[in-house]
């Protein structure tokens, strides 16, 4: 897990094809990856359009199946203290507000949660809590051992986490959330 809060636009959000040709990277669109060859350290996939299978060698293989923010339809979801982390705007302005919070409360245990928690965990002046609505992080794409050992490396970083809660509701005052309601407990 990178500085994403330092350096928000080169390594977060890569939205364009022209971004990813100024980052270095071969992005291919219409491929599927078969298989990997771990030993070999090459990528087999197929190209989609001219239907041929196409070997790729790496030196280093990052595995990144995208995560996109789930958003719920909820009264105060849009108060000023709510950030749907999608969008490097949005990063820097939790960046640039973070001296005026002392409680951060991450709704979500995927990539996106689990990413914002560890970044988060560098402001020691935080208490961080993060909802995960099933028993283990990260759930739709690792099994539990590695999951586990996410869940240890944030608790060692000073993040509480509450396995199989969901956001029930959202307390507002002036247009500021004040509290959680999940569906085991009450956090302001």
């Amino acid at each position: 897990m990178g500085d994403i809060f330092d350096n928000i636009d080169k390594n977060l959000f890569t939205r364009t094809l022209e971004d990813a040709k100024k980052s270095n990277i071969n992005l291919l669109q219409k491929h599927k990856v078969t298989s990997v060859d771990f030993l070999k350290k090459q990528v087999f996939a197929r190209d989609l359009e001219q239907d041929e299978e196409k070997i790729f060698n790496y030196d280093q293989l990052v595995i990144s199946t995208g995560a996109t923010p789930f958003i719920p339809n909820m009264e105060g979801i849009d108060s000023r203290n709510v950030y749907t982390i999608s969008k490097p705007y949005i990063v820097e302005k939790l960046k640039n507000n973070l001296d005026d919070y002392k409680n951060i409360a991450i709704v979500g245990g995927g990539f996106i949660g689990v990413e914002v928690a560890e970044q988060l965990s560098k402001y020691k002046h935080l208490n961080i809590d993060l909802y995960h609505s099933r028993d283990q992080l990260l759930n739709h794409v690792y099994d539990s051992k590695a999951a586990e050992a996410a869940a240890s490396e944030l608790k060692d970083l000073g993040v509480n986490i509450h396995f199989s809660e969901r956001l029930k509701d959202i307390v507002v005052e002036n247009g500021i959330v004040k509290e959680i309601i999940t569906t085991n407990r009450q956090d302001k």
